[in-house]
C-alpha cells in the first residue's frame, strides 16, 4: 500500500532561482535528518512562521526519510502545539494519507498540505521540503498558507 501524496513537492518558484538565489532566498537549513525522530515531530522557526517537522520513514527501507513540513500553529486554538502531536493515517482512494493530530482538540491536519480533516475551513499551511546530503531544508515561505494569521517577528529579531 502506498502513502499519498508522499510529501509536498518543491516551490515552483524555487526551480528557477541560481544556485546561490535557491541557498539563500528560497530555502532555510533547519537541521540535520538524524534531529528528527521517525514518527515525531521537531518545531523550527522559518521565515519568521513556527513550522512543524515530520519524518515519516518506509518500512521498506529505513534510511530513506520522508519529511514534511506544516504550520506548528493549530489555527482551532491559536497554540503553537502540532509539532506535539500523534502521527496518524487514514485510507483515502489509492492508498493512505498521513496527518498529525492535535495534541489539544484533536483536529487531525494532512501533512501533505496542512488541511484540516474535521473542520475544512481551517489550515496550519505546508512548506516545501528537501532533503540533502542528510540536511533539512524548508521553503521559507509557505506553499500553502494557513488559514490564521501567525505573527511573524520584526526585523532583525
Amino acid at each position: 500500500m502506498s502513502v499519498l501524496p508522499r510529501s509536498v513537492e518543491p516551490c515552483p518558484r524555487s526551480e528557477a532561482l541560481t544556485a546561490a538565489e535557491d541557498d539563500d532566498c528560497a530555502w532555510v537549513e533547519v537541521c540535520h535528518l538524524e534531529s528528527i525522530e521517525p514518527g515525531r515531530g521537531v518545531r523550527a522557526l522559518v521565515g519568521g512562521y513556527a513550522v512543524a517537522l515530520f519524518r515519516v520513514d518506509d518500512g521498506a527501507d529505513a534510511t530513506v526519510g520522508r519529511v514534511w513540513a506544516i504550520g506548528d500553529i493549530d489555527p482551532c486554538t491559536g497554540v503553537s502545539v502540532l509539532s506535539r502531536g500523534l502521527l496518524g493515517s487514514r485510507s483515502v482512494t489509492g492508498g493512505i494519507e498521513l496527518y498529525v493530530a492535535s495534541p489539544l482538540r484533536k483536529h487531525r491536519f494532512a501533512l501533505h498540505d496542512g488541511s484540516c480533516l474535521d473542520e475544512p475551513s481551517s489550515g496550519a499551511g505546508a512548506w516545501a521540503v528537501r532533503v540533502r546530503d542528510g540536511r533539512v531544508r524548508v521553503s521559507r515561505e509557505p506553499v500553502v498558507a494557513p488559514s490564521c494569521r501567525q505573527r511573524r517577528p520584526t526585523q532583525g529579531t
